[in-house]
């Protein structure tokens, strides 16, 4: 099971590499458990689909399997309102074709939708050792007091969890002071926490909250992820990070090429006993008592990240993003949260998402049928039901090359003179060069008819060194 996962190497001397064994195979299995996916300790795995799997039901597969297994859901969507006080020691892992050969987020998105109805997932753990990594998974309309997503320690259990390549979005919690993530410990218990590669935006309350009580300790780290318009639906939420400890309490937090802005209230409201330290990452409004455990380092800005269409949900960045390349190139996930990797540029952009990573090369070289080559002035236009997108022939060569992002495309190659040529419906999934394509002649000599004059005109030019138009 070797999983494209945050290495968290250079960034702190305080933080844990997630590939111990140094074997470059980087997981989160073997981050918390000391399991190594190329050996005989390999978890076993388990699979949740409409059909033809081991379960269909997420809550059911939750329950039925064995610490340490590893859930596979493929894509689609699926109402998911669970709920334990038990141990569990398990990764859900979402983003699989329907016969599980290969993994894709963006091409097989999973959906956990819990209807508006309660908690999406819900852990509250007072002992033991629990591990819960949710990964590839949107999580979305939850609605009772812990919004989407509780993952709670107390007694004395000693927890950690993971979220990556996950969104948080449309959920509201119905508590004054709630969040749509919930990280929170009591008594003596502990945590350690990873939120990388993951989106919290566009919900009714704040993004995510963590209450330290007691004697209890808790670690955060927080790597390329996003938190952003989460709003105040009524009480004292709409916060983007809202911690408090009590007691004895104590939170430590690391934050690295985040965004953390345009959140109703505070970006980060930090209380009493935490330490929130942050590199490069743009951060908005900080409320922090007493200020000193808010500590910003080397590359952190406050500026408006220009996000592509916050108001529908959806922050990837745009063209103009102060984000772009921002980052810093340590401990950062290999891909990003549509899957498409990491780095595409000189440095890593802050966020979940990787600007112009998911776009793929297409080249190809136009050719015109009886005239002499290289040419100049073929257009290949590609379009989806939603954009159009043109190139131009290189004069010299007569070669073009654009990026795409990923879809179906109908491309049409065009010069004055000569017959459109087509090409329907073509998959553009990775870097591709198209065949040489030869335009036909067609009103060659411009009198608005193609007819036997156009054919006579471009055979008695074969093989001449110039064009005569």
């Amino acid at each position: 099971l070797a999983l494209q996962g945050p290495s968290l190497t250079g960034l702190s001397t305080k933080e844990s590499r997630l590939d111990p064994d140094l074997d470059e195979v980087v997981n989160l299995f073997e981050f918390q458990l000391g399991s190594d996916p190329n050996n005989s300790a390999t978890p076993a795995v388990v699979r949740v689909a409409p059909s033809g799997a081991d379960h269909t039901d997420v809550a059911t597969a939750i329950d039925a399997v064995d610490p340490g297994t590893v859930i596979r859901v493929a894509g689609g969507s699926y109402a998911v309102n669970y709920r334990t006080f038990s141990e569990k020691v398990v990764m859900i892992q979402g983003g699989w074709s329907p016969d599980f050969s290969e993994r894709e987020l963006s091409v097989y998105p999973t959906s956990f939708d819990g209807g508006l109805q309660d908690e999406v997932l819900y852990f509250s753990i007072d002992s033991g050792s629990p591990v819960i990594i949710l990964d590839g998974l949107h999580l979305l309309r939850g609605k009772d007091s812990f919004g989407a997503v509780n993952l709670s320690a107390k007694g004395t259990a000693v927890m950690k969890t993971s979220i990556l390549n996950t969104t948080i979005m449309e959920s509201e919690s119905t508590f004054g002071f709630g969040s749509v993530l919930n990280m929170n410990n009591s008594d003596t218990s502990t945590s350690d926490r990873t939120i990388a590669n993951t989106v919290i935006g566009h919900n009714g309350s704040s993004g995510v909250r963590g209450t330290i009580t007691d004697t209890a300790m808790s670690h955060w780290r927080i790597i390329n992820t996003t938190i952003s318009n989460n709003l105040n639906s009524g009480g004292s939420n709409g916060y983007g990070i809202d911690t408090f400890t009590l007691g004895d309490g104590v939170l430590t937090a690391r934050i690295s090429n985040s965004i953390i802005w345009g959140n109703e209230q505070a970006d980060i409201n930090i209380r009493s006993n935490i330490t929130f330290e942050v590199d490069h990452s743009d951060i908005g409004n900080v409320n922090s008592s007493p200020a000193e455990n808010y500590l910003p380092g080397a590359g952190v800005i406050n500026v408006d990240p220009l996000f592509a269409d916050p108001a529908n949900g959806d922050f990837r960045l745009g063209d103009s993003s102060p984000a772009i390349d921002a980052g810093i190139n340590l401990g950062v996930p290999t891909i990003d949260l549509d899957g498409q990797r990491r780095i595409f540029g000189p440095a890593v952009d802050m966020g979940a998402y990787e600007f112009g990573a998911g776009k793929r090369t297409v080249g190809g070289n136009v050719r015109l049928e009886g005239m002499p080559n290289p040419i100049t002035g073929a257009r290949i236009t590609f379009s989806t039901d939603t954009t159009l997108d043109q190139v131009t022939t290189d004069p010299e060569t007569g070669d073009f090359e654009i990026q795409l992002l990923p879809g179906f495309y109908n491309i049409a190659f065009e010069k004055d003179g000569f017959l459109t040529a087509t090409i329907a419906a073509l998959t553009i999934n990775q870097d591709m060069t198209l065949p040489v394509l030869v335009l036909l002649g067609g009103d060659v000599n411009g009198n608005g008819v193609i007819d036997r004059a156009d054919l006579t005109v471009l055979a008695g030019n074969i093989g001449k060194a110039e064009s005569p138009w």
